[in-house]
Order: structure tokens, then sequence, then C-alpha cells
């Protein structure tokens, strides 16, 4: 997506919309989607950056957009800051991986907007944006890509004021959260692949749904019943199909419920549950922990593969018990 791969900074998201006249067009964004691309820049270095983001935000309503630019707050990514351009990290250090954009955002001689559909050329882009990921452990790469892979949660606020005639400051206003996946690209820091050192290179921010996957709430039984009042337990499949492979999922992050948010499970097993050879995961949550009420016709479960991509699920149900 992007050819320039050592001097930018880009992020695509999309948002949500909530018009106001007299005032800044006000958006609040539970679920960001698109890209970031962060480079280190060997004109960087430690302990900041000497580059503004680059990045897109898009959605109804609303789209903030910037370029190539060297205005902006330089930002700090953590990872950058113990992988200097020079020694490097060796295999085994462990780093921590956030990155954060506070103030001056973009000039606007670098951005743009499009709110409600007017197109505002130059506008400057102050607020935050904020990317918060585990420490990783440096691998010894060896011949493969010099990639680490690992989920990401995202902050931000944004203020947009419009340098043109014929407006009232600020154009808008932007809350943002969100989470994906965070792709670590590193360089090999001289040749000698016996005692490598890496630097980081830069950074890519993959916004997203979480990818839908097919479940099986109370496997084997048609229609799923539910007493919200039941003092037991509900079964809940995670299926595997031709292009999804269910043991790759981390049961220590799935959540199941009302909405999918509500209860982590109290057990999980892998087994063949709908008979067509290949193995599913198999999953038990505690009934009056899920939400579910009277009237409620689907339940969703939620979670994340090993590699960190995000799963959501949803079967449906019929509540009994209710009188």
């Amino acid at each position: 997506m992007f050819n320039v791969k050592k001097s930018l900074i880009a992020l695509f998201a999309v948002l949500t919309v909530c018009g106001v006249e007299v005032r800044a067009d006000t958006f609040v964004i539970p679920d960001v989607q698109g890209d970031v691309y962060i480079t280190t820049s060997l004109w960087g270095g430690p302990p900041t950056l000497r580059l503004g983001p680059m990045f897109q935000l898009s959605g109804p309503g609303l789209s903030v957009f910037t370029q190539f630019h060297p205005s902006g707050d330089p930002g700090s990514v953590e990872v950058r800051d113990i992988c200097m351009v020079l020694p490097g990290c060796t295999p085994g250090r462990v780093i921590g991986t956030n990155s954060s954009f506070s103030g001056l955002i973009a000039s606007q001689l670098f951005a743009g907007a499009r709110v409600n559909g007017v197109l505002y050329d130059m506008v400057r882009v102050t607020g935050s944006l904020n990317f918060t990921s585990e420490p990783i452990v440096i691998p010894n790469f060896g011949l493969t890509p010099y990639v680490v892979t690992i989920p990401f949660t995202f902050s931000g606020q944004l203020t947009g004021n419009a340098f043109q005639p014929d407006v009232v400051n600020p154009v808008f206003t932007a809350m943002l959260t969100g989470q994906g996946e965070a792709s670590f690209h590193f360089v090999l820091v001289g040749f000698d692949l016996l005692n490598p050192r890496y630097r980081l290179d830069y950074i890519e921010y993959r916004f997203g749904p979480p990818i839908p996957i097919s479940i099986d709430i109370k496997p084997a039984t048609f229609p799923n019943s539910i007493n919200s009042k039941s003092n037991g337990k509900i079964p809940v499949a995670i299926l595997t199909t031709d292009s999804f492979d269910a043991t790759a999922v981390d049961p220590t992050t799935v959540l199941f419920g009302a909405t999918g948010n509500e209860v982590a499970p109290v057990h999980s097993a892998t087994e063949d549950v709908d008979g067509d050879g290949d193995i599913d995961m198999v999953l038990h949550f505690v009934t009056q922990d899920t939400d579910i009420t009277c009237g409620l016709t689907s339940a969703s479960l939620t979670g994340a593969l090993f590699s960190g991509v995000r799963i959501k699920g949803s079967d449906s149900i019929e509540t009994v018990g209710c009188n």
C-alpha cells in the first residue's frame, strides 16, 4: 500500500458522525478502521522522530487526510528509542512498543478534511494519537522477514481548523478508539547473521473489524433455548471451516454473552462437535454472567487468534423461563 518505506506516516480510519450547526461537527468513533504507517527515518533517530504523522481518517460524514510533511509533533515510539540506529537490538531483548503523538499533528500546508460533504483543502490538525501494545522480545529472525506482529489498542482526539474564508472554526472535533494488528518491521544492522543486531525500520498499524467466524450455541440442539435464570453453563462451539481453524483461537481472549463482551469461559476443549472430521473448539460460560435477558434473539462471541487477529461470531437463541 505504501511505497515510501522510510519517510511516511499514514493512517486510515472509519468514523461515525454527529453534526452540530453552530460549532465544530463532533465525532465519537468507538471502532476505528484503516491503516497507520510509522517510519523511524535514518535522520530522525532517538529520542524523537523528525516527521509528523501522515494519515487519512474517513467514514460517514468525515474524512481527514494528510500527506508527507515535516511539521507536527515528532512523537514517541518506545521500540525506536531503544533500538537506536546504531548499535540496534540483539535477539532476546525485551522492548516496549507503544507509540504516541500529541500537539500539532499536521499543519494546514499538509492536511485537509471533508466534513459532511464540504471539502476543506487546508486544515490545521491538533490533538493526540496513542497506540498501546504489549512489549515484544526481539527474535533471531535468521533469513525470515524481520517482522513481529502483535495486537494493539488505539485512542485519540483530533481537532481541525480550516484555513479558508467564511468558516467557523474548528470545523470538526473527533474522539477515536479502536484496535487491530501492529507489524513491527526491522532491518539487520550489519551483515553478521551469527551475531545479528536489528533496528526498527517502520511500523504498520492495521485497524479493522473482527473477522467473522461460525459459532454454534448449545451444539446439536435447535432452537438454542436459554433460561437466563439458570445456574448452569452454556456450551458454545467455535467451528472450523474450510477458511478458518478453530484451534488457532486463544481461549484466554474469548468472551461471550448478549454483545460478546460479557464473560470469559470457565472451561475450553477441542473436539469435533459437528461430525465433519475437523477439530472445533468448545467453551462453557456461566449462564447468569452472560447478560442474556428475556426476549433476546441472539448472542455473540468475541476473541482473538494466537496471532492477535480479532474474531467475532453470533448465533440465534430462544429465551425461556421468562414468566
